[in-house]
């Protein structure tokens, strides 16, 4: 590696040797990953009433059913050839983009890869490994535009793998045992796209470029929140470009620039269906925030936490290495996103008007992306360091020494932190997170089939409680039923009129489920079952399994395993005519449709309201109300028999996708070596 001392001299390339044993060695450490997280255990055998049955092996813990299920719902709404854009199955519904579904995409397109052989959300769990590997490809980007050493991917992909950080940290912790796979996936994309942006940058190599603009939209794709780490990162090439110089014999600040603006321009156009729509519709959308930054030490806090004080250490050292030594063009622009990340973590957290410019932002949640970026610079200072140990100890071989010494690091590091996860919840002390192969899993799939067998047409079944307090094993039902749900827990309101017992700017759950058993209630969400177990309940509550009991309004019908079932009694449809009940409702993610024999004046939807809706009356158009617990009403003249909804694409819905076609004709451009210039001198001849 290059010192401040021989800055504008370039190193020889590493061996070809080095260069295979390191990527093998990252082929072998990702397949290892693989199996120490049960990545090639898909399906596990459990006895259920004294017969054996064979149950998907699927991540189970926090947000895991969540993602999964949606990829879930994707499958099937694409094997009836339609797009998702509505998810009809949660909580009365909700608009695809404020939820992104670029990690379902990822599930398809794993499950197509597999031949549609494994389940879909068996194939989630592949996906949370694929991520969780993937930083490695941004790694080896960066370390072989520098012609740093082979090995410094390997160690920065050991120490990505083996510290966990904690449930915000984009590390293991984050993403396996939490599934928080959203926020870490976007961030890791934005990560590459850093990579990838600054080779084409310099380099003008079309595959570089083609790879940074694919990145970077399914980044925002995955979660809008990657955008800043997207931006910052761009900003951060563009820094490196005209403060920096990266050399003399490069490319000017001016094709730099334009090489950026192209990838910029395709990223937008392509991905402005979601960004239109989130700009249009940003009012509508309500998030909890729970975690902030209250301190400049908290932030500290995290940032050690992240990865390990060792790590910050040497992080710095990494900055100072990229900052001094002019040839390592790829290694400053992490260096300067780096450093323009942290102030705008900080910017965000402190002062009050910029973090309210973006109400959902939740800063802890940037720390990922900040993660793979010191972790690289981490080891981009062991590296030199080793250079200049061995220098000292006058070692000849300097190449196959340093391999030595960052295997070595890379071993110890996955020594020291296997299965250890420091002074946090116990649950995450076991070395792989709960899965859906027991007993419970099976239990659970066999409650939700008996539950939609009896339950009363055009209603929703409403699952209560969970076994385990970090399964969140309720939202599994769509995987089961395309009946609609709703659940005491992880409420994702998207707006701040939900009628229930709920405080939406306390939590996520119902403090006392058993205070929604009530008929104002379940004829309020036309709730037609109840599927319900006992659970840990605050002071003053009751557990909804025994309240249920004693329930006059609810009708036992069976215990399996640990799921009481449920149905309730004289129950009120989601579509309704005042006390008349439809004769007939479907309901799907993109039309509702009841059949009456008579109806006349005001129909109630129990849906959520969102203005893409359109409704019809005996095919005819009618007015759609917004009501203020958040569903919907209409007006229909008398003698109506038929009344449908339907979720139609509006004009700013078309102007999104022209744009987004647009943005696949100028990422060919990118792909065939087509620049601005060109393009200049194209229209020149043409007049």
């Amino acid at each position: 590696m290059n010192d401040a001392r021989s800055s504008d001299r370039q190193e020889p390339a590493p061996s070809g040797r080095l260069t295979l044993c390191a990527a093998i060695g990252l082929v072998l450490l990702c397949a290892w990953t693989f199996w120490e997280l049960g990545g090639f255990e898909l399906t596990s055998t459990v006895r259920i009433a004294g017969e054996s049955r064979s149950v998907v092996n699927a991540f189970a813990t926090v947000d895991h059913p969540f993602h999964a299920v949606r990829a879930d719902l994707l499958l099937k709404s694409l094997e009836i050839g339609r797009p998702l854009r509505w998810i009809a199955s949660h909580q009365g519904g909700y608009p695809v983009e404020f939820y992104p579904l670029g990690i379902a995409w990822l599930d398809v397109g794993l499950w197509i890869a597999l031949l549609g052989q494994v389940p879909i959300i068996a194939v989630h769990k592949l996906a949370v490994l694929i991520v969780f590997v993937l930083p490695a490809v941004g790694f080896w980007i960066l370390a072989r535009g520098d012609r740093l050493h082979p090995f410094v991917p390997l160690l920065a992909l050991a120490v990505h793998l083996a510290v966990p950080g904690d449930w915000m940290h984009g590390g293991r912790m984050e993403l396996v045992y939490w599934g928080l796979i959203a926020n870490v996936g976007g961030a890791t994309l934005a990560f590459i796209m850093l990579a990838a942006l600054n080779r084409f940058a310099l380099e003008a190599h079309r595959g570089y470029g083609l790879l940074a603009v694919g990145m970077a939209t399914a980044a925002l794709y995955t979660n809008t929140r990657s955008s800043i780490a997207v931006v910052i990162g761009t900003m951060a090439i563009v820094a490196m470009a005209t403060i920096l110089k990266p050399s003399d014999d490069g490319p000017g600040v001016k094709a730099i620039i334009s090489r950026i603006g192209l990838v910029a321009a395709a990223t937008a156009l392509l991905t402005a269906p979601l960004l239109l729509s989130m700009a249009r519709y940003s009012d509508l959308y309500y998030f909890v925030n729970f975690e902030e930054y209250a301190s400049i030490r908290q932030y500290w806090d995290a940032s050690t936490t992240a990865i390990t004080p060792i790590v910050v250490v040497l992080a710095v050292g990494g900055l100072a290495v990229a900052l001094s030594v002019r040839t390592l063009v790829n290694t400053r622009a992490v260096a300067c996103a780096f450093l323009l990340y942290v102030i705008a973590t900080l910017a965000f957290s402190i002062i009050s008007q910029l973090g309210n410019l973006i109400p959902q932002l939740e800063t802890p949640r940037l720390m990922p992306y900040q993660r793979f970026l010191a972790i690289y610079l981490a080891a981009v200072c062991a590296a030199w360091l080793g250079e200049r140990f061995l220098t000292l100890l006058k070692v000849r071989k300097h190449e196959l020494g340093v391999a030595a010494l960052l295997a070595l690091a890379a071993i110890v590091t996955l020594l020291v932190f296997r299965g250890t996860f420091g002074e946090l919840d116990p649950v995450y002390e076991q070395p792989r997170p709960w899965t859906t192969g027991i007993p419970e899993y099976a239990e659970f799939n066999q409650a939700i089939d008996e539950a939609t067998d009896v339950l009363p047409d055009g209603t929703a079944i409403f699952v209560v409680g969970d076994q385990q307090s970090w399964w969140h094993e309720q939202l599994w039902g769509p995987v089961w039923s395309e009946a609609p749900f709703f659940y005491d827990d992880w409420m994702w309101y998207w707006h701040e009129d939900h009628d229930g017992p709920y405080d939406n700017t306390v939590g996520h759950a119902y403090h006392d489920p058993a205070a929604a058993f009530n008929q104002q209630w379940l004829r309020a969400h036309g709730v037609g079952a109840i599927v319900v177990t006992n659970m840990p309940v605050p002071v003053g509550a009751t557990d909804p399994r025994i309240a249920a009991r004693s329930d006059p309004d609810f009708e036992y019908l069976e215990t399996i395993g640990q799921w009481d079932l449920y149905r309730v009694a004289n129950p009120g449809a989601i579509v309704t005519n005042g006390d008349i009940q439809p004769s007939s409702v479907e309901i799907e993610n993109e039309t509702i449709t009841a059949s009456f024999t008579s109806a006349s004046g005001q129909v109630e939807v129990r849906r959520n309201w969102f203005p893409r809706w359109r409704a019809f009356a005996n095919g005819e158009p009618v007015a759609i109300e917004r009501e203020d617990n958040g569903y919907m009403s209409l007006d229909v003249p008398d003698g109506t028999t038929e009344v449908e909804l339907r979720y139609a694409a509006t004009t700013l819905d078309w102007i999104g996708r022209l744009a987004a076609v647009c943005g696949v004709v100028l990422s060919l451009f990118i792909a065939l070596g087509v620049t601005p210039a060109h393009l200049r001198r194209w229209a020149t001849r043409s007049r």
